[in-house]
Parts: C-alpha cells; sequence; structure tokens
C-alpha cells in the first residue's frame, strides 16, 4: 500500500521561493488532469443530452395534442 505524501504548512509565504511554487504548481495540475477531463466530458454530454431531449420535447409535445384532439 502506497503512503501518501505528508504536507508541512508553515506561515512562510510560497512567493518567497516562485520557482518552488511554479514546480508545486506544475505538478499539482498534472495530478489533476484526469479529473479535469471526466468533468469536462461530464459537463459536454450533459448539454448536449439536454438539448437532444429539448428538441424531442418540442417535436412530440405538438404531435401528441394533436393525436389527443382527433380522438
Amino acid at each position: 500500500m502506497t503512503s501518501l505524501p505528508t504536507r508541512t504548512y508553515t506561515p512562510e509565504s510560497p512567493l518567497a521561493h516562485p520557482a518552488k511554487l511554479w514546480r508545486e504548481m506544475k505538478q499539482d495540475l498534472w495530478a489533476g488532469r484526469e479529473l479535469a477531463w471526466r468533468l469536462a466530458v461530464r459537463d459536454i454530454s450533459a448539454q448536449y443530452r439536454q438539448s437532444v431531449l429539448g428538441v424531442l420535447w418540442a417535436l412530440i409535445n405538438p404531435l401528441m395534442t394533436t393525436a389527443v384532439g382527433c380522438s
């Protein structure tokens, strides 16, 4: 079993060491790339799913009203 890294927080500003700050930011972005990809795919597919259902609902609703009115 792998152990998680230990992070120690200090009152020292990370801006005092900009190279270390940039390196840590780059590592965090790289570590979160898969999560970002999955969230983007989920949001895009949900957006298209809603638009397809919206178009279908716009067509089905008048057809059903017409079918009920003709009976």
